[in-house]
């Protein structure tokens, strides 16, 4: 039977006072080889002995927190009694590949922060250890555990605010961006600074649209505007953390994206903001905001008003698009596999989506834009129809 890791995650809290500890300390009541590590303080060899006994452990309950389960990545927590490794330690079993490509973008992203004088308030996870010792999901595969953040998803403070829990958390999204900028130009810095084509923009809108509707709207957009590094910049995978950080999480991506589709990700897959002119209006001055940041770092994307609204609203149509697809497919899974809150924030997403393309088939001169809103919508009546047989 495994032993229980308990033991070495109280001993790798206890090097901070390893002189007091040490001095009433039985001999030989530490392995030989991890004491030099506690006389330096270093809590790592105790924390990956720890972790690689958690994973050997059949008797800990993994609670699941994000990704599929039936595909390598996904992300849990360990249960214990004590809760000591639930509220302390997250788990993510990926690949050895995507793990490395975490790392390194972790790594390099902090630098970033910390050599261009970044919020102190923006923060990364912290991660630990990589274990293949055990390894569930065949080879290939490894877990890494990280030291858990402790706070709120983005999306969850807004739907929290809409059924009147909390306050409208506008400025932290309003932070989120600004920390976004900072990821899109460290990425940039590093990358081969291309440029989006009608030709990428059409097969991007394919993912989503019919083909003859995703070639009809990449014509009216201009070309021309950067591509950046994706960071699947989706509410989910941002923290409000207890202490009031913006924790950015999920750096696996290494794909790139026209300027624009995180941002409508990020303010537009949950209901933030209203769907009016008013709305609209607060959109594009978050929209300046980010276009302000990245010009500090040597990134021109400043188009006029009617371009970058056309453009923006072609983004947030594809994200639309994706979201409503999405959730048809996660309400055909099975009862039970998502609690009552998460099917109440889908309902809520669902009905910003559809308001979201009345407005934007209601309130731009763009025929593409019109008639891909339009069709979107007849899909979802079709749906529901069929859903109410």
């Amino acid at each position: 039977m495994p032993s229980f890791p308990a033991p070495d995650f109280v001993t790798a809290r206890s090097t901070l006072n390893r002189n007091e500890i040490l001095a009433g300390l039985p001999a030989n009541t530490l392995p030989p080889e991890l004491l030099p590590a506690f006389i330096a303080a270093n809590d790592g060899p105790f924390l990956e002995r720890a972790a690689d006994r958690v994973l050997s452990n059949t008797e800990f309950t993994r609670r699941h927190l994000g990704g599929r389960r039936g595909d390598w990545d996904f992300v849990y927590v360990v249960e214990d009694p004590h809760r000591l490794l639930s509220e302390s330690f997250v788990f993510k079993q990926t690949s050895r590949e995507k793990v490395t490509r975490d790392l390194e973008t972790v790594a390099g992203l902090r630098r970033f922060l910390r050599d261009h004088d970044a919020p102190l308030h923006f923060a990364l996870p912290k991660p630990m250890h990589i274990s293949s010792a055990v390894n569930p999901a065949g080879e290939g595969a490894v877990i890494y555990m990280m030291r858990k953040a402790h706070g709120r998803e983005l999306g969850q403070l807004v739907i929290d605010w809409r059924k009147g829990r909390s306050p409208n958390p506008q400025h932290h999204f309003r932070e989120a961006l600004h920390f976004l900028a900072y990821f899109h130009a460290w990425g940039y810095r590093g990358s081969a600074q291309k440029t989006a084509t009608r030709e990428s923009l059409a097969d991007l809108f394919r993912k989503w649209l019919p083909a003859a509707a995703a070639k009809a709207l990449a014509a009216e957009l201009q070309e021309g505007f950067p591509l950046l590094l994706k960071k699947d910049a989706h509410p989910e995978n941002w923290l409000l953390s207890n202490a009031g950080e913006i924790v950015m999480l999920d750096f696996e991506s290494s794909s790139s994206s026209p300027v624009g589709l995180d941002i409508a990700q990020l303010l537009d897959d949950y209901p933030l903001l209203s769907n009016d002119a008013d709305g609209w209006k607060i959109r594009l001055e978050l929209l300046s905001e980010y276009s302000n940041l990245l010009a500090k770092f040597d990134i021109e994307w400043k188009p006029c008003n009617s371009e970058l609204s056309l453009w923006y609203r072609a983004l947030v149509l594809t994200r639309c698009a994706f979201g409503l697809r999405r959730l048809r497919g996660l309400a055909r899974r099975p009862s039970g596999s998502f609690s009552s809150s998460a099917l109440r924030a889908g309902e809520w997403r669902a009905a910003h989506y559809r308001e979201l393309l009345r407005f934007l088939g209601n309130s731009t001169a763009s025929a593409g834009i019109r008639s891909c809103a339009a069709k979107l919508l007849d899909t979802e009546s079709e749906v529901s129809a069929h859903r109410q047989r």
